[in-house]
């Protein structure tokens, strides 16, 4: 229902198997909490290299211009995810004022499990990684 409904938005003639375009989290909140905003990627396990470096690009892109934006608040980095399948990494993006640049660090890789067993320590490990 989800790929007939996104051609139909997007006037889209293409008939091939595609994932829907979705927004993935709207977020409200009142001036009292602090918010930290990134865009995170997760793509399907069988996805080719070239498509899944062409995600990456847009990511890292993405979050520069979230960014390039708060930076004006005193914000200069965020942190985020790109996974595919049940692997991915964490990564800190910053801007460095002095060179007018962003860079990008990656921190820990991070491996989710598909199945209801979970191995002693997994979970603290991959939690430990996320809420630094």
């Amino acid at each position: 229902m989800e790929i007939e409904t996104n051609k139909a938005i997007s006037s889209s003639t293409d008939m091939s198997a595609s994932y829907s375009r979705k927004i993935d989290l709207l977020l409200k909140c009142d001036d009292k909490r602090a918010v930290e905003l990134s865009s995170n990627e997760w793509k399907r396990a069988a996805v080719t290299n070239a498509t899944s470096r062409a995600q990456q690009c847009k990511n890292l892109r993405v979050n520069a211009a979230i960014l390039n934006n708060t930076k004006k608040y005193g914000i200069t980095q965020t942190a985020a995810m790109d996974f595919t399948g049940n692997s991915g990494y964490f990564y800190i993006l910053k801007w460095s004022a002095k060179e007018d640049i962003f860079v990008a660090t990656s921190s820990n890789e991070i491996h989710v499990t598909n199945t209801s067993v979970v191995c002693e320590g997994y979970q603290a490990d991959t939690w430990g990684v996320i809420f630094l």
